[in-house]
């Protein structure tokens, strides 16, 4: 079945159709990983990178370390 997408960006479609042809792929087949993957991503997939610091308040600035130091013992 054939499918018409506008709006697809020059640069980024002749990135994705050069990835495809060089692993042999169709861009079809491409697209459909490409379309499933992103149905399939779920809020466990953040990075605890992608996330807010939290602010417990002041004299807690070190609670982590003290945590770290009873759970696996002094390092420094």
């Amino acid at each position: 079945m054939s499918r018409t997408i506008r709006g697809i960006d020059d640069e980024t479609f002749r990135e994705f159709k050069a990835k495809a042809q060089k692993e042999g792929r169709t861009i079809g087949d491409a697209v459909t990983e490409a379309m499933s993957q992103w149905l399939n991503e779920t809020k466990e997939d953040v990075s605890l990178d992608d996330m807010d610091a939290w602010d417990w308040g002041e004299g807690t600035e070190k609670l982590s370390e003290e945590h770290e130091d009873e759970l696996y013992g002094e390092t420094a």
